[in-house]
């Protein structure tokens, strides 16, 4: 009996031609209604059919399998040759779950393979392979037209002063949904440059939902994925820009440049798929917990609202999937020092004290935990071999320890790990400064929460105080605290463990120390040009760390410094406004006083 060969799904039963959808689309009445409701000779863009047809002609894809076939050799040879492996996990289950839906894939953004490798992934899995939302900057000569017969959906970052490009977008959105064909869209908007997940964009998502607002019929599968580079391909292009360098627009140069394939190892590459989330379900949900009648309408800010808690959900379950390599767990240990010196089995230590409280903490930490080749000790010898932590030999025992500047490459990798050791950390702080009680640690928390809200994301139905007593139960279980009459006391035998902790989040304070320190003295006159205050914030950083004030070089980042601008804009503290030329200027608002007690509040004392 002659056995069939199972067939790829490439981009599923429904296939179209782009020049004949193009001409349907052109033709669709809501393309229709927008182009009389802005003819040509009374617009200020000179819009027509001819128009909307160049419009579609950029957005729309041209999925090709003879695209699919080439990628799936060539990517099979590149990845062999720049990693160690792919590990997939989560994906057997999901395939059943999904079969048949309409599927919208929503990973975080770590680098320009993630659209290659997630694509890869599903048609290794005879798993349809979506359309992916990209960035019209990635439509380059030659590599545009590669990435559209791959599934790339091309799209502007903005449509806001643009109504026929959007209609035109979202036309051709509806398309594809109507038609059941996955889609890919990166709810993070960028790629993140600084290791940490980023607040979730809501542009594309509000669409989804207005899709089934107009379609009750219909439902749509979410399904957040993380992916995990033990060593991140764009490392020395994203250092460059946290350190003050302009970001880099892709280019064709940039795109060959930034991985220089066949000369590096990159690890293994770790890709979690998360259950799906019935888009539907959660719209329902949010009715019935915030009481609501009926949907918020659409361009109003109750409905952005919903979208952002939803897009939340997402970030949350991206995070509790993510997987953690000994990198990132050796990178913070190392910083959340004072002194850059140690030696081999102190760092060991230490490393796996924040591996023992990872594994109380995180609900899945047997599922999320890598083990990396030589583990703990195999990525020292790395970083050795690397450069990036020196040894000195010493007849006693060898030490070993890394210069300031590699402070903000260890930041990246440490970044992928820390969001878990917020409410450790700030426990740990607090206990330090003498808090007691589980009551008054639950209050610091809310206002760290609020504090740090465009640096760490925690989900709407976050249960702080659950949080709160799994990291007293485990170290009361590890003697770094007692409790006596329910009052909580340092045990002064684990005050390295407690110290460790506490350090953690020290570098995001420091840059609060320095910005309400610069903001409160002589070093800035109001009017202020927004760009320049952040270029006085990170020089008197460096100044406070020739002073020995503060103590993270990693914490003087530019983007740092625009979220605490956005932080004290939102408090009504400053006031951000347009200037001339348009540039953002920065004045004094009505609660400028409010940063004299934030300042005392988060410092009740000098501790730098």
């Amino acid at each position: 009996m002659k056995l069939e060969k199972k067939k790829k799904p490439y981009f599923g039963s429904h296939s179209y031609s782009q020049r004949k959808l193009i001409k349907e689309l052109s033709e669709h009445p809501n393309i229709l209604d927008v182009l009389e409701k802005y003819p040509p000779e009374k617009s200020k863009i000179g819009l027509s059919r001819d128009t909307v047809q160049e419009y579609l002609k950029e957005i729309v894809a041209t999925p090709s399998k003879t695209v699919i076939d080439g990628l799936r050799r060539s990517l099979g040879l590149l990845w062999y040759r720049i990693f160690n492996g792919l590990e997939i996990q989560g994906l057997s289950s999901l395939k059943e779950q999904i079969e048949g839906k309409q599927v919208i894939y929503l990973p975080c953004h770590r680098s320009h393979l993630d659209y290659l490798v997630l694509s890869y992934v599903l048609d290794q899995e005879y798993m349809e392979v979506p359309h992916i939302l990209a960035g019209s900057n990635l439509n380059l000569a030659g590599v545009g037209r590669m990435l559209k017969g791959g599934g790339a959906v091309f799209m502007r970052r903005s449509f806001k002063n643009n109504p026929v490009y959007a209609t035109a977008f979202i036309t051709y959105l509806y398309y594809l949904l109507d038609h059941k064909i996955p889609i890919e869209v990166f709810i993070e908007g960028g790629r993140s440059r600084t290791g940490k997940n980023l607040p979730p964009r809501i542009g594309i998502l509000s669409i989804l939902i207005e899709y089934l607002l107009q379609n009750s019929d219909k439902d749509m599968q979410l399904v957040p994925i993380s992916f995990t580079y033990e060593r991140i391909p764009e490392e020395t292009a994203y250092l460059k820009e946290l350190e003050g360098a302009a970001k880099q627009q892709e280019n064709l140069l940039e795109l060959l440049n930034a991985y220089k394939v066949l000369k590096k190892n990159f690890g293994k590459v770790f890709v979690s798929f998360a259950p799906p989330m019935s888009l539907r379900s959660m719209m329902g949900e949010y009715l019935e917990s915030n009481n609501l009648e009926g949907m918020p309408e659409p361009d109003t800010k109750n409905f952005d609202e919903m979208a952002y808690s939803f897009g939340m959900d997402v970030m949350d379950q991206i995070n509790t999937h993510t997987r953690i390599s000994a990198l990132p767990v050796v990178a913070t240990a190392l910083l959340s020092e004072k002194h850059q010196g140690f030696h081999r089995n102190d760092l060991l230590n230490k490393s796996q004290f924040l591996v023992d409280v990872y594994q109380a903490v995180h609900p899945r930490a047997q599922d999320t935990l890598v083990e990396s080749e030589g583990g703990l000790s195999g990525i020292i010898e790395y970083l050795i071999q690397g450069g990036t932590v020196q040894r000195i030999k010493d007849p006693d025992e060898d030490i070993f320890y890394f210069k300031s500047r590699e402070k903000i490459r260890l930041n990246l990798y440490k970044n992928i790990f820390v969001h878990h050791f917020v409410i450790p950390s700030i426990i740990a702080l607090k206990l330090k400064q003498g808090v007691k009680t589980r009551e008054k640690l639950l209050q610091d928390i809310l206002f760290f929460d609020d504090l740090y809200r465009h640096e760490f994301m925690f989900p709407r139905s976050y249960d702080f105080t659950e949080a709160i007593n799994t990291m007293i139960t485990f170290s009361l279980d590890n003697g770094l605290i007692t409790e006596t009459d329910g009052e909580l006391l340092p045990s002064p035998a684990k005050a390295k463990e407690l110290n460790l902790l506490a350090n953690i989040l020290q570098p995001f304070l420091e840059t609060f120390y320095v910005a309400i320190k610069v903001l409160t003295s002589k070093k800035v006159s109001f009017p202020q040009d927004a760009d320049k205050l952040v270029a006085l914030f990170r020089e008197n950083h460096q100044k406070y760390l020739l002073l020995g004030k503060v103590n993270s070089l990693e914490g003087n980042l530019t983007v740092s410094y625009k979220n605490i601008i956005r932080f004290f804009t939102e408090e009504k503290i400053i006031l951000l406004s347009k200037g001339k030329s348009r540039r953002k200027m920065i004045r004094k608002d009505e609660e400028f006083d409010k940063i004299h007690d934030l300042y005392d509040k988060l410092f009740p004392k000098e501790i730098f």
